[in-house]
């Protein structure tokens, strides 16, 4: 005699952690400085003019790619925060729980680009008879936005 075992789906389990990690995939941060956020007070440039200029190396500026070497540093951090933000949604997935996700990938990440900018660690210091005058705008006006949450947050919360 052979018993039949029946198989039920079991609520939250291993297939909806695994659909709720597909839900994300698709979805961005970004992080840096944007047109919209209008003229650095130097009155020459936008934020992200002057960002651009510096991490370019335009028009003969030093080359300072903040951006750039941010990002390695956050890929170098083993971020608890985002993976107790991640944790959270796997456990009981909310909306608020999603966008958190993405806030404090955005917020960790602006935490590193405000670490590089003007820190001699990262960035080249030079000999310029003129040099950079840090003013700390750039600094305090990293912002970001998401794919889900399109209005720019400035700053570091």
């Amino acid at each position: 005699m052979s018993m039949s075992k029946n198989v039920v789906p079991v609520k939250d389990g291993f297939a909806d952690k695994v659909k709720r990690l597909h839900d994300l995939d698709g979805e961005h941060v970004e992080v840096g400085w944007f047109n919209s956020q209008g003229m650095h007070p130097s009155g020459t440039k936008t934020y992200a003019g002057v960002a651009r200029y510096h991490g370019t190396g335009e028009d003969g500026a030093v080359f300072r790619p903040m951006l750039h070497i941010a990002l390695d540093l956050y890929k170098m951090d083993r971020n608890k925060k985002v993976g107790k933000a991640l944790a959270k949604y796997m456990i009981k997935p909310t909306d608020a729980s999603y966008q958190e996700i993405l806030d404090t990938v955005a917020n960790e990440y602006k935490g590193k680009v405000q670490d590089v900018i003007g820190n001699p660690v990262y960035l080249e210091v030079t000999n310029n008879p003129t040099p950079l005058y840090d003013t700390g705008a750039l600094h305090d006006h990293v912002a970001s936005k998401s794919s889900i949450n399109p209005t720019i947050s400035v700053g570091v919360k």
